[in-house]
């Protein structure tokens, strides 16, 4: 995201650099009532389901935040910084004390394994009192965009994106 937009703008772009997973809409909340502008998250589907609830603070704070939900039913952060930490410690698979701690599969799913539901943040959004939109193709992102700048209080953008590869 960071390639795209050129964060080169004090007080434009807040970022994390990693560990922080969940943040995103928390952090959301102080930036629009510090600032008083609305606010655009960007964030995973994994990090969104640490704390959703944050729809509901964004209302009862009269924020205008909007979060788009990168929905690829993954953990694939977690899997990226899982394989740099092994490499660091020039470690494989097998090498780990207890391998199955470092697996994923149980918490997302894989080609061989799926959720037994696809989560609809759509409902998550309206449940918690906010507004959702949900976005399957590229014909869509007009409406997106009027969505993302128009919508007042808490809005969540659910994008559909392809799953990570060997999934």
């Amino acid at each position: 995201l960071e390639e795209v937009l050129k964060p080169d703008m004090p007080g434009q772009y807040f970022a994390l650099r990693g560990g922080s997973l969940g943040s995103g809409g928390p952090a959301s909340i102080g930036i629009a009532k510090e600032t008083g502008k609305r606010v655009i998250a960007v964030v995973g589907d994994g990090a969104f389901n640490y704390t959703p609830q944050w729809i509901a603070t964004a209302r009862e704070q009269g924020v205008d935040v909007v979060e788009i939900v990168l929905k690829n039913d993954s953990y694939a952060f977690l899997d990226v910084a899982m394989a740099a930490e092994r490499q660091r410690r020039g470690m494989n698979e097998e090498q780990l004390p207890n391998p199955q701690s470092f697996q994923l599969e149980t918490a997302r799913p894989t080609a061989n394994k799926k959720l037994p539901v696809d989560i609809n943040y759509v409902d998550i959004a309206t449940g918690y009192g906010g507004r959702g939109l949900r976005v399957t193709s590229r014909e869509q992102i007009p409406e997106l965009i009027d969505f993302v700048l128009n919508t007042e209080g808490p809005g969540l953008v659910q994008l559909d994106i392809a799953k990570p590869a060997g999934e």
